[in-house]
Formats: structure tokens, C-alpha cells, sequence
């Protein structure tokens, strides 16, 4: 399949997908394959709870110690988690993912980035990327790729398709930096 095939030639992407892809100008397999990521997360270089500082963006790793869900006095629902690295505890915020109850279990080594930020006078990372070791679908990442969204396309799906389309053509795409580039760089 050649890369100017619709975005509907990789497996798993049917016409409701291609719609929304759309939103980020994504129509063809090449379009997909160079939707770069904006940024990435480096779950490699862990913080220590206890040194972390409110308003910089920090990995940490820990164990769940609760993961709970509860409701405001307005019905908005939080999913919280206390996370203890031996050194410190924090808190994980999530809002409307009650979901994570059933994935995340007190005992569990989580992996987890975000900014922290003061949550009921305590530092906590609101919203943050987040990993399980060991669990039955993980995708365990050192580095993770955080690529630009769109409603109903979140930045882990777009990774696992950009795997699958890499999979599926990387044989189709030509090398774009010099022979003599990398040979002096051994790339």
C-alpha cells in the first residue's frame, strides 16, 4: 500500500476515525506518519515525592496506596489516588475517568507525569499521563510520545496508530537525510 492511501487502508481506523481525524488534516497514510508529537513525557527521570515543587511538571513512580472515586456538592465526579514512592505521598486527580477504579488497584506500581499543583492544600498532579506496571494491555513506555488532539482522538490512540502504519510502510519511506550526513554521524 503506497502512502498516499486514505487513512482508512490501516487496520483499525474505519470512516468515523478518518472523520475525526480530519480535524488534524490527517486524510492519507503519509499525513499520519508525519503528525509529529508536540512534546513527550521521559517517565526515566523520576522526581522523589518529596522533593517535588508546585508548577513544575514531574514523573514520578510509586505505589497506589487508595485510589477512590467521589462527587463534589455539583455531582462532577474525581477519581483520586494516593501514590507513595517510600520517600513521600501525593495525590493523582482525574475528573469523569470513575473508570479508573476498575484499571488501577491500591498495590500497583503506577508511573505518572504531570504538572503538580495545590489540590485541597496539598500538592497533587491534576489530569496527569499515567502507567501500570505490569498490567494486561500496558504499553509500557520509558518515553512517550503526547501528539496534538482532537475530540474523540486522544494522544494514546494516535500512538498506537502511527505503530501500526509504521508497521504496515515503513519499508515506503525514503530516507531523507544525506548519505554523507550519515555516514559522518554513524546514523
Amino acid at each position: 500500500m503506497p502512502l498516499t492511501d486514505p487513512i482508512t487502508s490501516i487496520s483499525g481506523v474505519g470512516e468515523k476515525y478518518a472523520e475525526k481525524l480530519e480535524r488534524l488534516n490527517i486524510h492519507t497514510v503519509r499525513d499520519l506518519l508525519f503528525h509529529v508529537p508536540h512534546r513527550y513525557l521521559d517517565f526515566r527521570n523520576k522526581v522523589p515525592i518529596s522533593k517535588i515543587t508546585v508548577g513544575e511538571t514531574v514523573s514520578i513512580e510509586g505505589e497506589v496506596l487508595e485510589i477512590e472515586n467521589t462527587f463534589t456538592r455539583n455531582r462532577k465526579k474525581i477519581t483520586m489516588a494516593l501514590i507513595n514512592d517510600g520517600e513521600g505521598t501525593i495525590q493523582l486527580v482525574w475528573f469523569n475517568q470513575t473508570y479508573l477504579t476498575k484499571i488501577i488497584k491500591p498495590g500497583d506500581t503506577v508511573k505518572a507525569a504531570g504538572e503538580t499543583t495545590w489540590w485541597s492544600k496539598k500538592p497533587a498532579i491534576i489530569a496527569p499521563h499515567w502507567q501500570v506496571e505490569g498490567a494486561k494491555k500496558s504499553n509500557w513506555q520509558d518515553i512517550v510520545p503526547i501528539y496534538p488532539e482532537t475530540e474523540g482522538i486522544s494522544s494514546k490512540w494516535l500512538s498506537k496508530t502511527v505503530k501500526t502504519a509504521w508497521d504496515e510502510h515503513y519499508e515506503e519511506i525514503e530516507e531523507s537525510i544525506p548519505a554523507e550526513i550519515r555516514n559522518r554521524y554513524d546514523l
